[in-house]
């Protein structure tokens, strides 16, 4: 089974985070977003600081680590999901 390896970028302190492993790109784009909209992580309070690198794959049969360049996957405040607002109901007279 081949897996893939990602790390985030933080910005602000000028280094990558440890790596992590995921089955598909778009199941560690589910769980960095999911991370992102979790108030009070250090992803959703400085969200401009934190980037998703793809960095490459691992496979768990024959244990060999295919290093790629680190691939931009998102900056994590573009990952912040909108809350709506209502608008006030308007007074009848």
């Amino acid at each position: 089974m081949m897996k893939h390896l990602f790390t985030v970028y933080d910005a602000a302190a000028g280094l990558y985070l440890d790596p992590f492993v995921a089955p598909s790109i778009e199941f560690a784009i589910r769980e960095f977003r999911k991370i992102v909209n979790t108030e009070g992580h250090q992803f959703n309070n400085f969200p401009a600081d934190y980037t998703l690198f793809h960095i490459g794959k691992f496979s768990a049969e024959s244990g060999n680590l295919d290093r790629a360049e680190p691939t931009s996957l998102g900056v994590a405040i573009t990952f912040i999901e909108q809350t709506t607002i209502p608008f006030p109901a308007e007074k009848t007279s």
